[in-house]
């Protein structure tokens, strides 16, 4: 029966070439490119296995016959972008077919590990808005950024406005259909902002991501925050102090803080992250008292903001909305200040012992 398998598998695929090869996680295979379509590439091999490999582990490809392309790979797989880029365009011009499309999302995975953001970024619009913005290219959502403070990463959040102008409607709001492309473009613009550490563009994300979030209230409410190791907490333990959750704040240690603990978070887990976030905020609201700069009391409303916002069931949450209400009394706006406080007794009214919550009640006059 094997023998018999092995010569049918011969007489189907054995005139077809085998000069085709895909290299993926640091593992090569041969055998014949049969399609592009949804972000993966598919390849037969000798035994007539058909195999499929997105885009995003996709480090070489070779293709017998596509002589610029192949150049091309081989230069991306030498980290050569910029010369890859070029021979990408260069081969796009004579390609047909899928392999059109291939080599123009090949290209863009250059575009967008070299550093070249606001061109990637249009690109993986254009791709997004052909695969009518479906999961599979909100995922391959550009996630490499130039060097801080290279006018590339503003020259990105330029563009990023722009594409969000473009769907807005005459209301100024969005199809339901684009809406998870809407707030993925919002997500990166953050992203890049805080990772240029552009203070004006992190605000301008996280009040849209606030604004553009209004879904419906979930019937049940938020979920209760649980401790590192998953079992409930009583609240009371849980809110009195960060301590429980094995983190201290000491206000004279502010500058220590706000240098080491951007480098700390962005790697830490829920709820350490939400945790980290607030005591980020909390210094620069320490420091902000000392030395009455603007930019460190912006700098902790938008790290409260960003709790209040990424991470609502985090135990951090209530706490990161009193201070954000706090900040915009000093900022002398009491009406986004009583918003916030109204929102956060309303959000977390089934924690009645949550002393932010209590605070807040007080500070509303229930």
């Amino acid at each position: 029966m094997k023998l018999k398998i092995a010569i049918l598998s011969l007489a189907l695929f054995g005139s077809v070439a085998m000069a085709d090869s895909v290299m993926a996680k640091n593992m090569t295979s041969k055998g014949s490119v049969t399609g592009y379509s949804g972000f993966s590439l598919s390849l037969r091999t000798q035994g007539g296995r058909v195999s499929s490999y997105s885009l995003g582990d996709i480090q070489m490809v070779q293709v017998d016959g596509m002589d610029e392309f192949n150049a091309a790979e081989k230069l991306y797989h030498e980290k050569k972008y910029a010369d890859a880029i070029e021979k990408y365009e260069g081969a796009a011009s004579s390609a047909r077919d899928y392999y059109k499309e291939l080599i123009r999302d090949r290209r863009y995975s250059a575009l967008q590990i070299s550093g070249r953001t606001a061109s990637a970024i249009k690109q993986w619009a254009a791709m997004a808005k052909k695969a009518k913005y479906s999961s599979a290219s909100l995922k391959l959502v550009p996630s490499t950024f130039s060097p801080k403070g290279n006018q590339e990463n503003t020259s990105a959040i330029a563009a990023i406005d722009k594409e969000i102008s473009r769907h807005r409607e005459a209301d100024k709001t969005f199809k339901e259909s684009i809406r998870p492309f809407v707030r993925t473009l919002l997500n990166l613009k953050l992203a890049i902002a805080r990772h240029d550490g552009n203070t004006k563009a992190k605000l301008e994300a996280a009040k849209a991501i606030q604004l553009f979030d209004k879904a419906p209230e979930d019937p049940e409410g938020p979920k209760r925050p649980t401790d590192p190791n998953g079992s409930q907490k009583p609240i009371s333990s849980v809110y009195n102090t960060m301590d429980a959750w094995g983190m201290t704040f000491d206000a004279g240690n502010y500058d220590k803080l706000i240098t080491e603990l951007p480098t700390v978070y962005p790697g830490l887990k829920e709820p350490h992250r939400s945790g980290a976030l607030l005591m980020l905020g909390r210094a620069h609201l320490a420091r902000y008292a000392k030395t009455n700069n603007k930019k460190d009391l912006l700098d902790a409303g938008l790290n409260f903001l960003s709790v209040s916002i990424e991470s609502y069931d985090s135990p951090y949450a209530p706490e990161s909305l009193y201070r954000l209400a706090e900040v915009n009394t000093i900022l002398k706006n009491p009406v986004a200040a009583q918003a916030i406080l109204k929102n956060l007794v309303t959000t977390y009214s089934y924690q009645k012992r949550n002393p932010w919550v209590i605070k807040a009640k007080a500070k509303l006059g229930q």
